[in-house]
């Protein structure tokens, strides 16, 4: 199901269809650094503005930045947020064995003559 455009972003849209990174780093709340990062590891995609010979001017459309909001929304799993019941097969009722004590006495007995 499509996602509906925050007003904040569509009217930003409203006059240009592409962004420099500093205008969807203020949509995006974040420092463009991070927006960098998250371009370089394929996160959200991008247009290349100009021929990029010597530095890549990247601009942003509509669908690189409702792309990267679909990819990057999260909602955890109902069923590790509850807490679980204890289970009840705990070994308070069983024997303890001293494995050294055992070990030892094997030992012992097998010096004897």
């Amino acid at each position: 199901m499509p996602r509906e455009v925050p007003a904040a972003i569509a009217s930003a849209f409203s006059e240009r269809p592409t962004l420099p990174p500093k205008a969807v780093c203020g949509l995006l709340n974040m420092d463009t650094k991070t927006l960098m990062r998250h371009v370089k590891a394929g996160n959200i995609r991008y247009v290349l503005k100009g021929f990029g010979e010597r530095r890549q001017h990247r601009e942003f459309t509509l669908e690189d930045i409702m792309g990267f909001l679909d990819k990057r929304t999260r909602e955890e799993c109902p069923s590790i947020n509850r807490r679980a019941r204890r289970t009840s097969s705990t070994t308070s009722g069983e024997e303890v064995y001293d494995f050294m004590a055992q070990q030892i006495r094997r030992r012992e007995g097998k010096l004897r003559p």
